[in-house]
Parts: structure tokens; sequence; C-alpha cells
């Protein structure tokens, strides 16, 4: 699930025109700084200007953006990490075009940064967070953790869910959190071992909450019972003195540890037949995703159906056959 299944149509409108530009951007010889640009767009007959400021792509200046975030996105961002790299062996990046992977900038007066970081892992072909903060306030209008992780169809077979997971915040107030590990095989039903360690007592406990958000329809056919999408809550909850936004973090770090180890330990058991079921299992999971079409229909009515069809297809749910045909 992405952004556009938490916020108003024009809140992602506005969103969406700072992030998805088609931009033509020109990079300096030393490789560690983008060059100040202007890139410019037509819609309804007006021209206006995107102007994208010095972006260091350096060590120094990623993380700058999470910084700035609401600190329930800071924390689960940083705890997504630190799972990935404590789990996961051979931990390698996963490189994006260019221009979709850090940007800074200023459009129609507000201030945009977006990060997105991928990494692959034997048992991963991709794993994608996006981060990406809209506003000049010290509390922006828009906040926003997606992250998703694709298994890797040659290595492992289709038992290996998909993993989800959103955090959408305005104003300071965290509006929506969702997470799931999604089922890609045939029966549409988590294997036996992912369902036991998802009932252990710990993790049914942690998935208790006061305000539960409904799934839209597209998404009861994706998501297993074990999803979680609520309205978390910033204040201490009378029960084991934990605030629900901590509660999620902490459901998001003990789900995510659970799936890295059992997707480890399937690496080397994929097969002809089970290659095929994962390709129509995420065929199937990435179609769900864009019946939300709301995301769509703001950025082609933004930018043309041309860039938003690119950042989907390469960003937020790349196709299996063009994953296979590329080797990955």
């Amino acid at each position: 699930m992405h952004l556009a299944a938490f916020t108003s149509s024009a809140t992602l409108h506005r969103a969406a025109r700072c992030r998805f530009g088609s931009l033509q951007i020109s990079h300096e010889p030393s490789g560690a700084r983008w060059s100040l640009l202007t890139a410019r767009r037509s819609r309804r007959g007006a021209t206006s200007s995107l102007l994208l400021l010095r972006c260091a792509l350096s060590a120094s200046s990623k993380g700058e953006l999470r910084e700035r975030q609401h600190p329930m996105i800071q924390r689960l961002a940083d705890s997504i990490e630190q799972v990935w790299k404590g789990e996961l062996t051979q931990l390698e990046p996963y490189h994006l075009p260019e221009d979709l992977g850090y940007v800074e900038g200023r459009l129609e007066g507000e201030r945009v940064l977006i990060e997105n970081t991928c990494y692959q892992a034997p048992a991963f072909r991709k794993m994608h967070m996006e981060l990406a903060r809209v506003g000049n306030a010290k509390q922006a209008s828009l906040d926003i953790l997606h992250c998703v992780m694709f298994p890797r169809l040659q290595a492992v077979d289709a038992s290996v869910p998909m993993f989800g997971c959103d955090i959408v915040a305005g104003r300071g107030a965290v509006s929506a959190a969702i997470v799931d590990l999604s089922p890609v095989n045939g029966e549409r039903r988590l294997a036996a071992d992912y369902r036991r360690e998802l009932s252990a007592e710990r993790l049914v406990q942690l998935r208790q909450f006061g305000h539960a958000r409904d799934l839209p329809p597209w998404g009861k056919e994706i998501f297993s019972e074990f999803c979680v999408f609520v309205r978390p809550s910033a204040t201490l909850e009378a029960q084991g003195g934990v605030a629900e936004e901590d509660q999620f973090v902490q459901l998001v770090t003990e789900t995510l540890r659970v799936h890295c180890r059992l997707a480890s330990r399937r690496v080397g058991h994929a097969t002809a037949d089970s290659v095929a079921e994962g390709v129509r299992g995420q065929e199937f999971y990435c179609s769900k995703q864009q019946e939300n079409d709301k995301t769509r229909r703001v950025l082609e009515s933004a930018f043309g159906r041309d860039w938003a069809e690119r950042y989907i297809s390469t960003v937020l749910f790349d196709k299996p056959e063009q994953v296979l045909e590329r080797g990955s």
C-alpha cells in the first residue's frame, strides 16, 4: 500500500507534484552533487518552475531528510535498516535511476525532500524504502515512509511473502500506519512456519491497537489475516504504559526480523514451478496495488502518463517478467 490510500486528493496532488516531475538533471563531473537546474512542466496551459537545489549524495547528506521527519518515521526507518543489516548476509545496494535517488528542492513555496533507498540480498531482489517530506514549517504538511521487500524469485520458493509497511504523518500527527506479510503463493495463504511465528503471544499483543482502519476492497484480496492497519496514538496507553506509535515500531521490527530469518532459510529452494508460482503471485500483488489508482490519476494529471508509469513500474512495483529478463 502506498501513500495514496491515506491522504486526501488535494494533499496527494501537491505531494505528487513535488515528487514526480519529469526532470532533466545534469550531473557534475565530480559525482558528488547535483547541479542547480530549473525544470518546467505544463499544466492547464500554465508553466511553473521547479527549482532543484544542490543535493549532496554523499554519506553526510544522506539521512538529513530522516532527521527532519516525524519521530516515529525516524525510529522505524532506523529500525528497518538495523534489521536488514543485522539479519541478512551479503546485503548490497540496489541501484535505481539517478534521478530517483535523493532530491532537495522547492515547489510553489514549499520545500521538498525525497530519498529512495534500495538494497538487495540473496533472499530479496529488491528492498525499497522511500522517505518523503513536503512543507516548510517545523511540522511538515506531509511526512511519508514507504517500504516494500520483493522476494528473489530465482532463489527462494513462492512461500516467501511480500513485506510491506507505510506510515503517513501530517502536521505532526500520524494518520495511518500499515504493516503486512502478504502471501504470493497459489493458496494466498502464509506458510505454516510464518503463521506459527506471527501467532506468538508477543506479536499477538503487539497487534492490538485502539483505532483500527478499514482496508479497501483491493487490499482485502492481497493482505494476510495478520495485516495491521491503524491510526496509532502518540499518548501513553494504560496497559503497559507504551505509546501506540512505539508499539507499532516494535511490531514492524519483530515482524521484519521473523521475515528475514525465515526467508533466508529458503535460499536455494527455488524450482521452475516455484518461480512460475512466484511470478504469478507478485503479478497479482502488484496489479491489486495498482487498483489503488488515486496515485496514478494524480501523477498522470500533473505530469503525464509516461512519467507516472515509469515511477510506478521502476520504483514502486516493477514487474516480475522484467526482473527475470534482467536476470535479477
